[in-house]
């Protein structure tokens, strides 16, 4: 039997995806496969995804991509997953949603539902650059926003560990921004730390998360990320968001109205059916 490689895999993700099928887990066709290998893999994806939504929509070669996305960045989401490692996965342009939509349960395999929290970026960083400080990344950072994130984790076989959730984009699949935009200075900053979330199906509480369930900090998840982007070889333009992960813990969706409350930072509501 011939050795699968890393292209062999993509191909297979690609098409299992576009089949509505469950994505194959990495580590079933490279044992040996390490983060290294995983983010390969990711980048591998994301180019092949581009490209074949562009023969798609007929659409020109700009970027598709909307976006970065913080994974495991939470102690309750690194139990669940077996792993002590943080991740992070793309978001694209086709995948974004607007606040009041309904979504079928139906397009999904397993969804989840997690309410996170986004930053927008308003200048574009330069592509020399290889690491940022906070305080540089601040500088290219407009708003922050409530976001909520759809992730559908239907794989073939068991997920555990960041080297198989990152091969698949970290079960990314849809995500909606919220409309109230909170302009980021010192002050905002220091407020940030003080915004929870409420989630609720059909006007019951489902749960609650703090701002700093991401790695103890907003401002510290947001500046790992940025960093991590560029160390994956992308780029941050204006325009781009930077969602952090989780807080508070990930929520089966099933049938129903949804509001995520997160107080005086904004509310995002939507619908499963």
């Amino acid at each position: 039997m011939a050795q699968t490689t890393i292209d062999d895999y993509v191909r297979l993700l690609l098409a299992e995806s576009n089949s509505g099928r469950p994505k194959p887990l990495l580590r079933t066709f490279l044992p040996d496969a390490t983060e290294a290998t995983s983010y390969q893999a990711l980048k591998l994806y994301v180019e092949k995804r581009l490209v074949q939504k562009r023969k798609v929509e007929q659409r020109s070669a700009s970027n598709n991509i909307s976006g970065f996305k913080g994974a495991l960045t939470n102690a309750g989401a690194q139990k669940m997953f077996s792993t002590n490692s943080s991740a992070m996965g793309v978001l694209f342009e086709s995948s974004q949603l607007s606040p009041n939509t309904t979504i079928s349960t139906s397009d999904y395999l397993s969804p989840l539902i997690e309410t996170e929290i986004g930053f927008l970026v308003n200048k574009d960083i330069p592509h020399s650059a290889e690491s940022l400080s906070t305080s540089e990344l601040l500088a290219h950072i407009g708003h922050a926003l409530p976001m909520i994130e759809i992730v559908d984790v239907g794989v073939d076989g068991k997920l555990a560990g960041a080297v198989d959730l990152i091969a698949i984009n970290n079960a990314a699949a849809n995500y909606i921004p919220g409309e109230t935009l909170t302009s980021i200075n010192d002050q905002a900053v220091e407020a940030l730390a003080d915004v929870s979330v409420t989630l609720s199906r059909n006007n019951e509480p489902l749960g609650t998360g703090s701002a700093n369930d991401a790695m103890n900090g907003q401002i510290i998840a947001v500046t790992w990320l940025a960093n991590q982007v560029i160390k994956q070889g992308y780029t941050i333009d204006a325009g781009t968001y930077l969602m952090t992960g989780s807080i508070g813990r990930p929520y089966p969706a099933t049938l129903g109205r949804y509001c995520a409350d997160y107080g005086d930072f904004g509310s995002i509501n939507f619908e499963f059916t």
